[in-house]
């Protein structure tokens, strides 16, 4: 059996996603985390993550697995 690997999700797609859903999963947290590790943040991509993280604080983004 053959694995296809998908491309990983930008900052810009999690935050869409995530705020349309009202969630963020494990994928998307582990995607972030990887940019950050990487280095590879633009400004308006940190922004995203901080309003993301605010959302979680306030309970309107709920952290699912």
């Amino acid at each position: 059996m053959e694995r296809t690997l998908q491309p990983r999700p930008t900052v810009a797609e999690i935050f869409c996603t995530t705020l349309a859903n009202g969630q963020i999963t494990r994928r998307d947290r582990e995607s972030l985390r990887r940019a950050f590790l990487a280095d590879s943040i633009r400004d308006d991509e940190y922004a995203a993550i901080d309003r993301m993280l605010h959302a979680v604080k306030r309970g309107w983004l709920m952290m699912v697995d």
